[in-house]
């Protein structure tokens, strides 16, 4: 079920920085489940990191605002390319952080974890992304 996927980001004005990214399993987030596709993910301008999150073939959108900074995983790092992050059980998924791949930090969100005892088995799934403007 947990899978890596990629996201198509091409270069463009810095300003109002849009993704593109193929999420292969639902997720929660800001407490709405969204199915898996194709996403559009945009800056919002706002005082708080904000992003809209809209589902391309379903249009169901979220706005999620970081809650926090953090320094993004070595490995994202090394890639130099934007990143979102998931935090994955048995019973579900919770978008948790995301890189444009220059930032000194990722964003983070707040999510809700498993009820269940599959919150022990959680495991970390990386989403590439790319730039679209």
């Amino acid at each position: 079920m947990i899978a890596a996927a990629a996201l198509v980001v091409a270069a463009g004005s810095a300003s109002a920085q849009s993704y593109k990214a193929q999420i292969p399993m639902a997720f929660s987030a800001s407490g709405a489940v969204m199915e898996p596709g194709s996403y559009e993910i945009r800056a919002v301008h706002a005082a708080s990191p904000t992003y809209y999150v809209q589902n391309l073939e379903t249009k169901r959108s979220v706005l999620v605002v970081a809650g926090s900074k953090a320094d993004p995983p070595k490995a994202w790092k090394d890639s130099g390319a934007p990143r979102i992050g998931f935090a994955c059980w048995e019973d579900g998924c919770a978008l948790t952080s995301l890189w444009d791949g220059q930032a000194f930090a990722a964003d983070r969100f707040s999510y809700k974890q498993s009820t269940t005892l599959a919150y022990r088995h959680t495991q970390m799934v990386t989403v590439a992304m790319i730039r679209t403007r």
